[in-house]
């Protein structure tokens, strides 16, 4: 039904967000840990 797909929609938007933020993040951490690495 319509209310189902309403519902799972931005619950969808909102699980590919943060998995895609936590994948920012990750990447973020391993670019700091490489920088540190070098600079050291």
């Amino acid at each position: 039904p319509l209310s189902t797909a309403v519902f799972l929609l931005p619950l969808a938007v909102f699980v590919v967000g943060t998995a895609n933020f936590y994948n920012f993040m990750d990447g973020i951490n391993g670019i700091a840990a490489i920088t540190g690495m070098v600079g050291f």
